[in-house]
């Protein structure tokens, strides 16, 4: 097993568009490098730095500014370090992530409803090699006879009982496997709507009816729940990489008019109806809010259209190991691109960083799947369908769209099977261009016109430096050019000094201890995030800011990365090639 803070699953982390979060990592493993990915955040890749190496007993701080259009939405974040991210990612370090959303930006049921995280995990562990497997591959596909057998957690414990007291419910599910697809049933009894994948909602209304979820590694889900009274087995069918299945039960939902305990580690446990029959939707499908980086690419024009072939343990034909220092394509900040995607079904997810991407074509019989889990339109960041009948490899062909929007830099794209990528089935796009260059007012070539402006987040000094320049801190350090003078430069590392002076009150900041379960406890002073999970550990959520040791901590950092940034945005927008690092 591998933990972050000895928490699984890993401590909640509640932020908000426009939100600064410094993240304080320190390897505790006994042996091997690690490094953070924020799974799905619209963040620069500079900051989300998934080529970083931390050593064993060292630390390194990262700095994420999200945008304040960033959407509000399920993400979480896992260690990325190749080629470990099956004995650590795989072994439990992983957390969620939640992205609020703006006061006013939902319905106000939606709104106001109560909230469950469910952190699904499919456990397994040295049993699995203990059986003469190897437990980067074999255990995984559950090749081994005697291996350990299906068993997922919920919340950090297998098979637990949830407490409903009425009314519908938002759920967040998250899965994390190293290499499995789980498909939740809604429960016999229960009504479910799906309300957004991957942390986005679904275009261009949401929620829509379903009977299922079709998770991949890595994949999130939002559903909307209501319940019968009763207790009801939420149960689900695990594929494991061989192509065998196994049913496997989840929890009970215990919606029963007596229930009163409540269980589990990572939320709110508010779940849903106890009544003899389950309250109707109280809102109609609407057409959410979203920011001008997901405008509806459907009818846009794509600058080019890119092949991505996920087949054995490579992508296009080449491995990640023989391209260390190369790219599989050179993109332009601000455009639209298109993925012509084969081969991603079941046991190859596909995953890219940084910006999610929109489906415009589906084989017609993943968009006709019993679950209604799956249709044109739909955002993701990671994608797996189940395995189609084909006469040729054509016919499995999907294709998405994205914008390379505002963030330049290495962007990996990858399979998430955690195994498969481990093995290298990896590649890597470079984005060139100005930091902060985007569609100009979402007016995305041949798109349509967004039915649905984005609320703001108010400017205040507590949402982010937002309250302080007006803008996040990487509009003003990452927009530059050539024709900067050395008084503007000084300019730049004045701003830099007063957001010194206003950090405590404008950043969100966590340590993260990443520990192996035969290295020991982690060390003394790491801190919880979320506010659920203060109160459920009777801690004061005053805890959730930075002391000012931990304030000054940041002054020898945020300085010099900020002129780093800038020096490094004068090079990338004079040559207009990758930066030499």
């Amino acid at each position: 097993m591998a933990s972050y803070n000895g928490s699984l699953p890993a401590p909640t982390l509640r932020l908000s568009p426009g939100d600064k979060l410094i993240v304080h990592l320190t390897n505790g493993l006994a042996s091997g490098a690690t490094n953070l990915h924020m799974h799905g955040l619209h963040v620069s890749p500079n900051e989300d730095d998934t080529f970083a190496q931390v050593a064993p007993g060292m630390s390194r701080t990262y700095l994420y500014t999200l945008p304040s259009d960033h959407h509000a939405g399920t993400f979480w974040y896992h260690p990325h370090y190749h080629p470990t991210q099956t004995v650590q990612a795989g072994a439990g370090a992983f957390g969620m992530v939640i992205v609020d959303p703006p006061a006013g930006s939902l319905p106000a049921e939606l709104a106001a409803m109560s909230e469950t995280i469910l952190v699904l995990h499919h456990l397994t562990d040295s049993s699995c090699a203990a059986a003469g497997g190897n437990s980067l591959y074999d255990c995984a596909s559950r090749n081994v006879p005697g291996a350990m057998g299906a068993m997922v957690l919920v919340n950090g414990r297998h098979a637990p009982r949830i407490a409903s007291d009425g009314g519908w419910s938002r759920w967040r599910l998250l899965f994390n496997a190293v290499n499995a697809v789980l498909e939740p049933q809604v429960p016999v009894g229960c009504e479910a709507h799906l309300l957004a994948k991957d942390g986005l909602y679904l275009q261009p209304a949401a929620p829509r009816r379903v009977s299922a979820a079709y998770l991949a590694p890595g994949s999130r889900a939002d559903w909307l729940v209501a319940c019968t009274a009763g207790v009801h087995e939420l149960s689900a069918t695990l594929t494991w990489e061989s192509g065998a299945t196994e049913t496997v039960l989840l929890a009970h939902v215990d919606a029963s008019a007596s229930a009163s305990s409540r269980t589990g580690s990572a939320s709110s446990r508010r779940l849903f109806g106890s009544s003899a029959s389950h309250p109707t939707l109280p809102f109609q499908p609407f057409a959410p809010p979203r920011p001008c980086y997901l405008a509806d690419l459907q009818k846009s024009n794509p600058t080019r259209s890119l092949p991505v072939s996920l087949e054995g343990y490579s992508i296009n034909g080449r491995s990640y190991h023989s391209m260390v220092g190369a790219f599989e394509s050179v993109l332009d900040l601000g455009e639209v691109y298109q993925l012509e995607v084969t081969g991603a079904h079941e046991t190859h997810p596909l995953h890219l960083h940084t910006n999610a991407f929109q489906i415009v074509s589906l084989p017609a019989a993943v968009a006709a799947h019993r679950s209604g889990h799956f249709a044109v339109g739909d955002w993701h960041d990671t994608l797996v369908t189940p395995t189609i009948p084909t006469t040729g490899r054509s016919t499995d062909r999907i294709l998405v769209r994205f914008v390379t929007d505002r963030f330049g830099g290495r962007v990996p794209l990858h399979c998430h099977g955690l195994n498969h990528a481990d093995m290298g089935m990896m590649s890597v796009y470079y984005v060139r261009g100005a930091e902060g260059t985007s569609v100009p007012g979402c007016a995305v070539r041949g798109a349509a016109a967004l039915d649905t402006a984005w609320v703001a987040p108010s400017a205040n000094a507590a949402d982010g430096v937002q309250g302080v320049l007006g803008a996040p801190i990487s509009a003003h350090i990452g927009a530059t050019s050539l024709t900067l003078t050395s008084v503007f430069v000084g300019g730049v590392l004045v701003v830099c000094l007063a957001l010194c002076l206003w950090r405590c009150r404008s950043q969100r900041a966590l340590k993260l201890a990443v520990a192996g379960s035969s290295s020991g406890s982690v060390g003394t002073g790491s801190r919880r995030f979320n506010q659920d999970w203060h109160a459920a550990q009777g801690k004061s959520s005053d805890d959730e800011f930075p002391d000012d040791e931990s304030c000054a901590s940041t002054d020898s950092l945020l300085i010099p990365t900020a002129s780093y940034m800038f020096l490094r945005s004068i090079y990338v927008s004079a040559f207009n090639v990758p930066p030499i690092r």
